[in-house]
């Protein structure tokens, strides 16, 4: 080997890697171990580690006034990078107009990475660093900017995108594009909500979480507002990453039931928003608007998830699709644990969220007796935690096949994420609903084997995308 290229191999190597890094496949993969980084440094913290230890892993101590400012700057730091995440998947797979797409990629990386740096830096390093805080204010407006120019950039008109003649038109409308407009206008509005609320902290204004105001009968504009900002935020992230899958699924946008999904999605987007703006203005019906709306919204889930399925076991079996019988095209959807949950999931969601809900909300005066205020205020923390797992889960099962994993590697983190989810999700609501008769002891060591096994798919696929950027195996 010459020195010319022995000087050479390194450089063409990191060119690909750098150059890796910069695509989707790169950018998402980041993103995803960026996010698990951050959980390991809050585990530090965490109740189990101090427990074990007798402090936390990282011996910071603050004040307990401090507590609920720094569980909102932990849930925005998380919530950030992952829609970050969610917002990177869109780019790959949906229409954007080329001028705009770098835009909105280099708008909302630094956007995240400054919200989180400098949420986590002001929540538990420095507490009484301002800058540290206005950094994150920062990020946050980056991150908006960054929708914005994702919907100008997706926004649909006649020449954009080009018509598809097996597209998914009716009355000559694109009804996947505009369901997509629809959900980035709707997370503007919605993050402007909780932007004015924030405009007001220390001017008549400071931290809640909106459990602690469950039942106070005359709830403030700013509660009110909190409220209607926590629940359409992760309804709406919801509604995006179910987009996503159906694109994922389907990228030819082909077929009646893809069709229908995008049609289901926008009046389920456009009720639930409006459900939630009518929050701050004290309607006191605007859980039911929501709930009309979610119908919409779980009848395409619930369309994604049958269709996904038949779609897995075709790929599975192929040419012996046809002649297979009913047990043998079971045994062929189980043989894919990530597709398989990841469209499990669509269902499973409405048994440990949608109908939990629906129960709590038809027998709420049995829970606002004093008898069952634990109950009704560990269900309200629990009930939206579940939900944001969930769509955690989704989007890493999501990753998962769209880095084309397979292997070992894929039947552990398919099966740790699909089961971890039923354990962890169903003894959560036996927990959260004593009534059901399972002991709170056994229900939440439970919900610890639930997480055990969620923490070790994450850890499995974070430390296998590293091992192969290592080996240069990832890069293609």
């Amino acid at each position: 080997m010459t020195e010319e290229s022995t000087a050479e191999g390194p450089t063409s190597k990191f060119q690909q890697f750098v150059t890796w890094l910069g695509s989707y496949r790169g950018l998402i993969t980041a993103t995803i171990v960026y996010e698990f980084l951050i959980v390991v440094f809050l585990t530090t913290f965490s109740e189990p580690v101090t427990q074990m230890l007798g402090q936390p892993l990282i011996p910071i101590t603050l004040e307990d006034s401090h507590r609920i400012a720094r569980i909102i700057m932990v849930y925005h730091s998380l919530g950030i990078v992952f829609l970050g995440a969610v917002v990177l998947f869109a780019l790959d797979l949906f229409d954007v107009r080329p001028k705009f797409e770098p835009l909105v990629k280099w708008s909302i990386i630094p956007g995240y990475v400054l919200t989180s740096v400098s949420g986590m830096t002001f929540a538990y390093l420095l507490p009484e660093n301002w800058i540290a805080h206005a950094l994150f204010i920062v990020g946050l407006t980056l991150v908006f900017i960054s929708g914005v120019l994702l919907l100008m950039g997706t926004w649909p008109t006649k020449n954009f995108p080009e018509k598809q003649p097996e597209g998914p038109y009716l009355f000559g409308v694109n009804w996947a594009q505009w369901a997509v407009a629809l959900v980035v206008i709707a997370l503007l509005i919605s993050a402007m909500l909780g932007a004015g609320v924030g405009a007001y902290f220390g001017n008549g204004f400071k931290a809640i979480l909106a459990e602690d105001f469950l039942r106070v009968e005359d709830k403030d504009l700013f509660v009110r507002a909190v409220v209607g900002h926590l629940h359409i935020m992760l309804a709406l992230i919801d509604a995006a990453v179910m987009l996503i899958v159906f694109r994922y699924t389907n990228p030819e946008q082909r077929g009646k039931w893809y069709l229908a999904g995008m049609i289901l999605s926008i009046p389920g987007t456009l009720i639930i928003s409006i459900g939630a703006w009518l929050v701050p203005v004290g309607y006191e019906k605007a859980h039911m608007v929501i709930n009309v709306g979610a119908v919409f919204a779980l009848l395409a889930a619930f369309i994604l998830a049958i269709w996904g399925w038949k779609k897995t076991v075709r790929d599975v079996l192929g040419e012996e699709y046809e002649s297979a019988g009913i047990g043998r095209r079971i045994i062929a959807l189980f043989k894919d644990p990530v597709k398989f949950g990841l469209y499990f999931q669509f269902i499973w969601v409405n048994i440990v969220v949608t109908a939990p809900g629906i129960y709590v909300a038809i027998n709420l005066e049995h829970f606002r007796t004093e008898i069952g205020a634990d109950v009704e205020r560990a269900f309200a923390v629990g009930h939206w935690h579940v939900l944001g797992v969930l769509t955690a889960v989704i989007a890493l099962l999501l990753a998962f096949d769209y880095l084309d994993v397979g292997g070992w590697t894929r039947q552990i983190v398919g099966w740790s994420l699909t089961l971890g989810s039923i354990i962890g999700f169903g003894f959560a609501n036996a927990y959260m609903l004593e009534e059901i008769g399972i002991a709170t002891g056994f229900a939440f060591s439970m919900i610890d084997v639930g997480i055990i096994l969620l923490v070790i798919g994450i850890a499995v696929f974070c430390i296998y995308m590293l091992v192969q950027i290592l080996k240069g195996r990832a890069v293609k």
